[in-house]
């Protein structure tokens, strides 16, 4: 099983991905374009943008096969916002990107923007109305590709919304 965490920069995905792993004994997929751009700066083009989500693909595939619970630290919809916001191009579609790597998640833990800004070199939003936007387009994008999902918000107790909102069997039972 397959459950992809998403939304805007500083919405706390990475943080929920890597709580939700540890309380199943699970795996995170992490977010590749991290450690791609802290490796070749924060400057990049849409070659990059491939590159990044090429080498995603294939970490995804990898432990798709071999994991029997997946926790996907960003995804297709962050990828084609990105895209969809700096270049505009059809390789990126999420179309294309479907036929990448198939939607098969179980859930989607769509996290809301609200948590406090975190400044980091990678990040390019700080103004929250434009999270908010961007939000609102991760929300479209899921709800066009008809998936399953959960908004995360709030400030106290994220990962007991997320553990609501997947219903997952305790620990014990998935390990």
């Amino acid at each position: 099983m397959k459950i992809l965490v998403t939304g805007p920069e500083s919405s706390g995905k990475t943080t929920l991905c890597n709580q939700l792993a540890r309380e199943y004994g699970a795996v995170v997929r992490p977010e590749y374009a991290r450690t791609y751009l802290n490796e070749s700066g924060p400057k990049y083009d849409l070659e990059d943008l491939i590159k990044i989500w090429e080498t995603q693909v294939n970490i995804e595939k990898t432990l798709d096969e071999e994991k029997d619970l997946l926790f996907c630290d960003t995804g297709h919809f962050v990828m084609a916002i990105w895209n969809e916001v700096k270049f505009q191009s059809p390789r990126l579609s999420m179309d294309q990107l479907a036929d990448d790597l198939p939607l098969n998640y179980a859930h989607v833990l769509l996290c809301s923007p609200d948590l406090p800004w975190i400044a980091d070199p990678q990040r390019e939003n700080p103004d929250l109305r434009e999270r908010k936007a961007l939000f609102e387009r991760y929300r479209g994008l899921i709800e066009a590709q008809g998936m399953t999902y959960s908004v995360i918000s709030g400030m106290e107790d994220r990962m007991g919304m997320a553990l609501k909102a997947l219903d997952l069997a305790p620990p014990s039972i998935v390990s």
